[in-house]
């Protein structure tokens, strides 16, 4: 993890980072995957294409 704070916390990878920040309600050891929304550049992709898509980010 890049961050010096979230390594002082306990949380030494992005994925601590990540399942800390979101995790899933119904599996709290993971972290929250939601659905791709329509509308978004990458609608083309995962909704005609079929190419496999995720939308990541990072706070």
């Amino acid at each position: 993890n890049p961050n010096p704070v979230e390594v002082e916390a306990g949380r030494k990878t992005v994925f601590d980072t990540w399942l800390a920040a979101n995790p899933d309600p119904r599996n709290p050891t993971q972290p929250r995957i939601g659905n791709l929304g329509s509308g978004s550049d990458y609608t083309v992709f995962s909704h005609v294409l079929g190419v496999p898509s995720i939308d990541v980010y990072y706070d």
